[in-house]
């Protein structure tokens, strides 16, 4: 039975159980042994909760009566770094090799398949209100995002660079995280109505470029247009199909930058809102606070003020 690295240490399946349970919720272990190889790790980085969840179970389970237990108030961005499993909820049945990623829903039964094979799995703990606060009605369970979508490779060079480095201000590594997977769930509420065209395609490119410059406050649609290779005006078209514009875009995302931030100013009271707009890409402070305002619903110094 092939072994993992990484966690050659045998485990009781019950301890291995309450590991995942105190950083995961409850669930059930299904195993054909009384040990198992593997372990379950927390760690946080950038303001966000990832479980390192290796193990060759034979199964496990979150039933309703686990929920019932635990209710749960997150979703489950599951990535495949190594070995495979079958991810299962609500209809999605998805056979996950590594670089592929699946979302859970906590309120949902699931089931995760390993048949006693050694795997590795990084799952990111979103909190549901936040979630659903930046995502709306296009986050939910059942989700599969697969190692050949462009966007699923930005989220998991992401999730890895946030996980395997230390780097200062790690929060807007985060908030890249943040930006390609709403462009993620927003390409597939698109794609449930039509096919993928050669505009979706060049936006998927622009917003992973987007993620990694939006910080930078000489980027600008031209530069934007430039590293994606197309012409402005054909990146204003591709845009144009969604009702939008690059402009638009690139504030839309350094706003939601922004608002992050403040929401996570209770670790960090002596940050400025000035120190957060340069941060995320304004120059004019003016600017900012009108269009963050128009964004949110309120101005940044009220959004601080509920903290």
């Amino acid at each position: 039975m092939p072994t993992l690295p990484f966690a050659e240490q045998t485990t009781p399946q019950d301890v291995f159980e309450a590991q995942l349970n105190a950083i995961c919720g409850s669930f059930d272990v299904q195993h054909d042994k009384p040990t198992l190889t593997g372990h379950v790790d927390l760690l946080c980085k950038g303001g966000l909760s990832f479980a390192k969840v290796a193990q060759n179970a034979k199964a496990i389970h979150r039933s309703r009566t686990n929920i019932k237990q635990d209710p749960g108030n997150h979703f489950f961005l599951v990535l495949q770094t190594e070995g495979e499993a079958l991810m299962c909820q609500d209809d999605a049945d998805v056979q996950m090799k590594q670089g592929d990623m699946f979302l859970v829903d906590s309120t949902r039964p699931s089931t995760f398949v390993y048949n006693n094979q050694a795997s590795r799995q990084l799952s990111l703990h979103l909190p549901r209100e936040e979630a659903t606060q930046r995502f709306g009605h296009r986050i939910g369970g059942g989700i599969a995002m697969t190692r050949a979508d462009p966007l699923a490779q930005a989220i998991e060079a992401i999730l890895k660079d946030l996980t395997q480095n230390d780097r200062p201000q790690q929060e807007h590594v985060a908030e890249a995280f943040f930006a390609v997977l709403g462009a993620f769930l927003f390409n597939r509420s698109i794609g449930d109505r039509s096919p993928a065209t050669p505009d979706h395609q060049i936006i998927n490119r622009a917003m992973q470029i987007l993620s990694q410059h939006y910080a930078d406050p000489e980027f600008a649609p031209i530069h934007l247009a430039n590293m994606t290779g197309v012409s402005l005006r054909k990146l204003q078209r591709a845009f144009g199909s969604l009702d939008t514009s690059p402009h638009k875009r690139i504030q839309e995302v350094r706003l939601d930058a922004a608002g992050e931030m403040l929401n996570r100013l209770g670790d960090k009271p002596q940050t400025s809102i000035a120190s957060i707009a340069f941060d995320c890409g304004f120059s004019d402070l003016s600017t900012f606070y009108r269009h963050y305002k128009k964004r949110h619903g309120c101005a940044p110094g009220e959004r601080r003020a509920l903290q």
